[in-house]
């Protein structure tokens, strides 16, 4: 609704809209104030039993878009300087992005956790979570596995054709999560905002 309301009015106000994917922690350091999105599935591969396998929520087969802060911010702040962003729509994510099922075997994998997973149904293990004190238990709100089983694609044409002749591009997901994950086992605290 904001976004239509500043639509409308772009014609008087020069404006550039940016849409942003999933934004985690920096891919240099891993720093994050928030631990929220993937970081769910991080807190609760931490906190369960190392012999305990993953769970696959659902089919876990779609796409998580999630992007790196520092990319986010050099990406928007080299489109913005250009005159020509001006009234235009820039969607700012992975042009390669990881499946669900990808991103937690390679975070049990980087935390030291068996390969094997097991797969849970999206209806019962959503109906689980409903329970609140189960979910605060467990750290993952009943949304959160909407992020792993919700397919989306999105259009980062104009995007990639504005950042084509600089050196910005988002790094690969798996090149930084060891810092994610490092982050967020050193700063627990990110989970209580």
């Amino acid at each position: 609704w904001a976004e239509q309301v500043v639509q409308e009015s772009r014609d008087r106000i020069p404006t550039t809209i940016f849409r942003p994917s999933i934004v985690v922690g920096d891919s240099n350091t891993g720093e994050t104030l928030k631990g929220d999105g993937p970081y769910y599935v991080f807190n609760l591969l931490q906190s369960l039993p190392t012999f305990l396998p993953a769970v696959m929520v659902g089919p876990s087969r779609a796409y998580v878009n999630v992007i790196p802060v520092d990319y986010l911010v050099a990406a928007m702040a080299e489109i913005a300087a250009s005159k020509d962003s001006a009234g235009e729509v820039f969607q700012i994510v992975d042009t390669a992005p990881l499946k669900a099922q990808e991103i937690i075997n390679a975070a049990a994998a980087a935390l030291g956790r068996s390969s094997q997973s097991i797969r849970l149904p999206l209806g019962p293990a959503k109906f689980l979570l409903g329970f609140a004190p189960l979910s605060r238990l467990l750290g993952i709100p009943q949304q959160a596995l909407d992020y792993f089983n919700h397919e989306i694609v999105f259009d980062s044409t104009n995007t990639e054709a504005a950042l084509k002749d600089t050196d910005i591009q988002c790094p690969r997901f798996l090149d930084y999560l060891p810092r994610l994950l490092k982050y967020a086992t050193e700063h627990p605290e990110i989970y209580d905002t």
